[in-house]
């Protein structure tokens, strides 16, 4: 069990699929992979947990405005994870929007397909906010 392990961590890194120490494009298949979701979204863009929870629905169910967020807050898990078992780079996406170097999904979109790998765009978006925040 443990060769066939390293070989999809290996895999998965040369592909850019982990971000320092953690898979950053996970599949949000199930309740536990929703919630963890969120928690690699708050850890990589520095907010908190709703903020990266309300992210991680935006990017589900493709929101542009974080205040359309609030009549899906209500439904239970299970729905969001059916509705996001369909989408790819969910967890990138939200990482980008709770950033706030993306204003909307679709320019997260554009952003992540701007770069070779979501290693790459999530890095490149991080220096982004880096740099926005020692304007201000």
């Amino acid at each position: 069990k443990m060769a066939p392990n390293v070989v999809s961590t290996g895999a998965h890194v040369l592909i850019g699929k982990v971000y320092g120490s953690r898979m950053i494009d996970v599949r949000v298949s199930n309740d536990k992979l929703l919630h963890r979701a969120g928690g690699i979204v708050a850890e990589l863009a520095s907010c908190s947990q709703e903020a990266a929870h309300r992210s991680v629905l935006r990017a589900v169910h493709e929101l542009d405005a974080d205040t359309a967020v609030d009549g899906k807050l209500s439904l239970p898990s299970a729905e969001h994870v059916h509705v996001a078992i369909a989408k790819e780079r969910v967890v990138p996406t939200a990482v980008l929007l709770a950033m706030g170097v993306c204003g909307t999904v679709a320019e997260a979109h554009a952003e992540l397909g701007a770069h070779p790998t979501v290693r790459a765009a999530v890095a490149h978006a991080q220096s982004r906010a880096a740099a926005k925040s020692q304007r201000t």
